[in-house]
């Protein structure tokens, strides 16, 4: 909700649908989040092929949570920096999401931490009902 209502041209918008609307769209079997909810599903069917990393233990403690990480790949554990984070440029290519509809992904530029998106209150109860058994 919070992509789409700051962001007025994105695909759903263009539709003419209210919020409830949208929410169905995007969150339908054949939807974006959808296929990536059944994906992580089938993903915890297989944990030797994939780590998950819950957000409340990244923003908490977000050096513990990339050494465990690093465990998994069992790659070497290097120190990385959890404040001032720049956005990705490498040699002038900057990140673009323009092509999945601008503005889906930034780097947080400040201290990693936990914040609240006032977003989740806005959500329908309908949606709420339909997806409150998804649970990871």
């Amino acid at each position: 909700m919070q992509w789409y209502t700051e962001n007025p041209d994105s695909f759903v918008n263009k539709l003419g649908f209210n919020d409830e609307e949208k929410l169905f769209q995007i969150m339908h079997k054949e939807g974006g989040i959808a296929k990536e909810l059944n994906a992580i599903q089938n993903a915890f069917k297989n944990p030797s092929m994939c780590h998950f990393v819950k957000y409340d233990d990244i923003v908490v403690n977000p050096e513990k949570e990339f050494k465990k990480i690093y465990n998994f790949l069992e790659e070497p554990y290097y120190l990385h920096y959890f404040e001032n984070l720049k956005q990705i440029n490498i040699n002038g290519i900057s990140y673009d999401d323009t092509v999945v509809g601008k503005n889906m992904h930034k780097v947080w530029s400040g201290k990693v931490k936990k914040t609240y998106n006032p977003y989740i209150e806005k959500i329908p109860q309908i949606i709420r009902k339909k997806y409150e058994h998804i649970r990871f």
